[in-house]
């Protein structure tokens, strides 16, 4: 599932632009599909993320985990934007929690938060690493007017260890957070976990 973060809940009023659906890549990616997220970041610290449930672990254990995603990105690396350079301040996150992730409302705000710690844009959270931005390889010297393409991300090196649910459940996550203050789209392609029982020394 996905989840909207960090904005008011009535962000209608103001014009996110928040969407998200499975549908086929744009050319030159059109034989893939993936997962589209879009949204405006009006808050200036918009969180966009997909979950979902790995089942069938061991019930309150602690694993180390590593994750990989593939993304769809068309923003070149190296542009100025408002706030922050729409790639290369689009942080990409990669975590896992023990409680199924989800966004709720803030009473002393009325803003939408994330129940577990997600970090603050380019920092890391306890359930998440920042594997990378959502920069692609074509330089924004050249213009900005660039194709899809896709980029492999990794935690790997950056070892998280997560407990999971008492019903052997570990929910993956994975999106962005951002500091620019413009409009941001992208599909997630692929998520790859990485799990092995840790037992402290």
């Amino acid at each position: 599932k996905h989840l909207f973060a960090d904005l008011p809940e009535d962000w209608r009023g103001a014009d996110y632009e928040l969407d998200y659906r499975r549908e086929l890549l744009p050319v030159p990616l059109s034989d893939l599909a993936g997962l589209r997220l879009t949204g405006h970041n009006r808050s200036d610290d918009l969180a966009m993320l997909v979950t979902a449930p790995l089942r069938g672990l061991l019930p309150d254990a602690i694993y180390r985990v590593e994750l990989e995603v593939e993304l769809a990105t068309n923003v070149p690396y190296g542009c100025s934007g408002i706030g922050g350079s729409p790639g290369d301040s689009v942080y990409v996150k990669l975590g896992a929690s023990g409680e199924e992730p989800l966004a709720e409302v803030d009473p002393a705000d009325g803003w939408l938060r994330l129940n577990f710690d997600f970090g603050v844009q380019s920092q890391a959270g306890a359930n998440v690493r920042v594997a990378g931005t959502l920069g692609n390889s074509q330089d924004c010297e050249n213009g900005v007017d660039v194709d899809y393409e896709i980029k492999t991300l990794t935690t790997e090196g950056q070892p998280l260890l997560v407990s999971t649910g008492e019903d052997g459940t570990l929910w993956l996550i994975a999106g962005t957070d951002s500091a620019f203050e413009g409009f941001t789209q992208y599909y997630i392609v692929s998520l790859t976990a990485r799990l092995e029982p840790y037992e402290p020394e």
